[in-house]
């Protein structure tokens, strides 16, 4: 055995020991990133009692990979995406019409360990037709999870390829003037209209925190995904998932910086009176 080969077995031994196995639920095509919420609906009893349990163990003290669940996301074409999100349960409550509703934070970015496709994920009940997202939640699946480092995965790849780098921080610098000419059209009072309120865009803007360092990479791309989707204004396509979907930082940045220029055409041609489409 070659010592490539070797280190790449060390790496993978390491892997399964540090993963665990959580219940997992699937979304299509769209997701939550860390520090988003997600509520949920129309849930069985049997789901809702899995997150009470999952509450309850988080409340007394339990380790997070004994009181989260993880949320698998479909691509376009309906085929898992080997990252993920885990998400802590934020609150389930039973309504007085019988119906359960909850709320899950997203906590972390995770890969699914090992051939995702053999997961049982296609089966009818866990996505009911007609339904691109969890609201009516039956059934779940356990899924192997391993957490991922976004500032690891930003080294490694510049490690990889020293002239990525430049280019890397080249576009993460770039961001700045984008997200800044962001901030000032959606703050402009025929803007606003397309939020709530302008009380709720400000607490949007407020809760984001600051922007990530310059050569935290993969964290700034997500930073502009949690910016953009879905926040109190319909001004931009949904990313979320193609950031999850990228496999470089690189394919990040471009995804993210996209994103910003397709945001900013909008909402300057609806100073015009265009409608926004999105």
């Amino acid at each position: 055995m070659s010592e490539l080969d070797l280190s790449a077995l060390t790496m993978r031994i390491q892997t399964l020991k540090s993963s665990s196995s959580i219940p997992t639920i699937v979304m299509a095509e769209s997701c939550i990133l860390p520090g988003q919420r997600l509520k949920m609906h129309k849930m069985s009893d049997q789901f809702a009692a899995l997150l009470c349990r999952l509450k309850a163990t988080e409340q007394a003290g339990g380790a997070i990979d004994s009181h989260t669940i993880a949320i698998m996301v479909l691509s376009d074409e309906r085929r898992p995406l080997q990252l993920g999100i885990q998400a802590s349960v934020a609150s389930v409550q039973q309504l007085e019409s019988g119906t359960w509703e909850a709320g899950l934070l997203a906590r972390r970015i995770i890969r699914f360990i090992g051939a995702v496709e053999e997961t049982d994920y296609e089966r009818g009940d866990q996505i009911p037709e007609g339904h691109d997202d969890p609201d009516v939640t039956d059934r779940w699946l356990i899924a192997r999870i391993h957490p991922i480092d976004l500032k690891d995965l930003d080294d490694n790849e510049v490690e990889l390829n020293g002239d990525t780098a430049r280019v890397l921080e080249f576009l993460s610098r770039e961001l700045v003037p984008l997200i800044e000419c962001w901030h000032d059209l959606v703050r402009k009072s025929d803007n606003v209209r397309f939020a709530k309120s302008a009380e709720e865009l400000e607490a949007h803007l407020q809760e984001l925190g600051s922007l990530p360092d310059v050569h935290d990479y993969s964290s700034r791309a997500l930073w502009v995904g949690r910016l953009l989707n879905p926040g109190p204004m319909r001004v931009a396509q949904e990313i979320r998932s193609h950031l999850l979907q990228a496999e470089t930082a690189l394919e990040r940045l471009y995804v993210a910086q996209g994103a910003l220029v397709d945001s900013i055409a909008r909402l300057k041609g609806a100073e015009d009176g265009n409608p926004i489409f999105v």
